[in-house]
């Protein structure tokens, strides 16, 4: 039987599943959650499900009252993350410091613990990413720190030490201060019992229960519950090319390399690994994840490298730009004349019927005109940091921007800001030309 798609009242450009509920960004920057309501996880102050009966519907329910715009979501086991476009983070549910406001009391699970009651987590800089495991939680600043916070057994927080962050007024995120990485990060992912970081030289560093495999070091240590296992001490997992992206599971950790193959390492039970086995890998130094190589896709596919959207939002209009493989593209763009800023685009390939394939050289701003009469008013976005990497034919995106400016003309408001996520850190050139035109 087919149910269709989930009616959340809007066009949705992220989502996060945690243990037994669901969370998703929409186009306006509102959030809606449902599922399991206990500890306040879904943020509506009260302990009740959404979405197990007709008359609670997501898309009746109203978003989470947050007081602006999200950008980013994330869900653990109990509880829920979300960055806002100021870079402030609400959090919400089971409070065992995972949450990160110096208690461990339950937020979001009463009218007098609503979110925007409560107010955002203290973090001592601007958030642009987050990731949230069984009971930890993961921050990303803009300045390519990483904060953690909860549950910190096995050293998944990362501070070579396994005591708890965030469940009192002494350890409050922004006390606590960032893990030691040795380097900027671009990208978070939080297992059950670890965490991963990328880099922006393409590494990635592992810590917390290194049981199976999932840090992929070669061994079954814990990584970063002493003072000699620190992230920045351990160095980078073996993976035999940079990464471009990370994803942490309960018990596995899967990596895509910039070529837009992945490695998997951890526990291999069920297959979860791809390897055509149940074995193990990362667990011994024959097994470590660049011995093993990539996991077989099907001939000719590329993994999601990075996919990074800006969607445009106006009663009309929705606009994403996405990069998969080798592939750039726009979809659901109803109007003519998109401006982005990027650097040098290759392949930027045929996506939804709305853009021939087309292939440039030169600096922003790019303009790409859609067939069949639609058209797009001229819509500039203005990013302090973007990146391509690696123009060899291949689009590849990965790492970490904030577009902070939105130029609008034609009359086109109301526009979504969304954070992009790229490794290098190279500044739009063109500013001047652009506010000439």
């Amino acid at each position: 039987m087919d149910l269709g798609a989930v009616p959340l009242g809007g066009l949705a450009v992220a989502v996060a599943a945690g243990d037994y509920h669901s969370v998703v960004l929409l186009v306006d920057g509102s959030v809606k959650a449902f599922g399991y309501g206990r500890n306040g996880r879904l943020g509506s102050g009260s302990i009740s499900n959404v979405g197990n009966k007709a008359t609670t519907l997501p898309s009746a329910q109203g978003g989470v009252g947050l007081g602006g715009e999200a950008v980013a979501v994330a869900a653990g086991d109990s509880h829920t993350v979300v960055v806002m476009a100021d870079g402030k983070v609400f959090a919400f549910g089971k409070g065992g410091g995972q949450l990160g406001y110096g208690s461990t009391d339950d937020i979001g699970d009463t009218t007098d613990t609503l979110p925007l009651t409560v107010g955002p987590v203290s973090l001592g800089g601007n958030a642009v990413a987050v990731a949230a495991g069984a009971a930890h939680s993961l921050v990303l600043l803009d300045n390519g720190n990483v904060l953690a916070f909860g549950d910190g057994a096995s050293g998944k927080l990362g501070y070579g030490d396994t005591l708890t962050v965030g469940d009192t007024s002494q350890t409050l995120p922004s006390a606590q201060g960032p893990v030691s990485l040795g380097g900027n990060a671009v990208a978070v992912a939080a297992g059950e019992e670890h965490s991963l970081v990328l880099l922006d030289n393409g590494n990635v560093l592992a810590f917390g229960d290194g049981a199976s495999g999932r840090l992929g070091y070669g061994d079954t240590s814990n990584v970063g519950d002493t003072s000699q296992t620190l992230p920045s001490k351990q160095g980078p997992v073996s993976l035999g090319g940079k990464a471009v992206a990370v994803a942490a599971g309960k018990e596995h950790s899967l990596v895509i390399l910039e070529d837009g193959t992945v490695l998997a390492f951890g526990n291999g039970i069920h297959g979860r690994l791809g390897y055509g086995n149940t074995s193990n890998v990362g667990d011994t130094s024959q097994t470590l994840p660049s011995m093993q190589g990539p996991v077989t896709l099907e001939k000719g596919t590329r993994a999601i490298g990075a996919a990074v959207a800006v969607a445009i939002a106006i009663d009309f209009t929705i606009a994403i730009v996405i990069a998969i493989g080798d592939a750039v593209g726009i979809s659901h763009s109803k109007r003519n004349s998109l401006n982005l800023c990027f650097d040098d685009v290759h392949g930027l390939a045929h996506a939804d019927g709305l853009l021939d394939s087309h292939s440039v050289g030169h600096t922003f701003p790019d303009v790409l005109e859609l067939p069949d009469g639609h058209s797009l008013p001229d819509l500039d976005i203005i990013a302090d940091a973007y990146g391509l990497l690696d123009h060899d034919g291949l689009a590849h995106l990965h790492g970490l921007a904030n577009v902070h400016t939105l130029t609008v003309t034609n009359g086109l408001r109301d526009v979504h800001r969304q954070p992009l996520r790229f490794a290098n850190r190279l500044r739009c050139r063109d500013r001047q030309h652009r506010q000439q035109r």
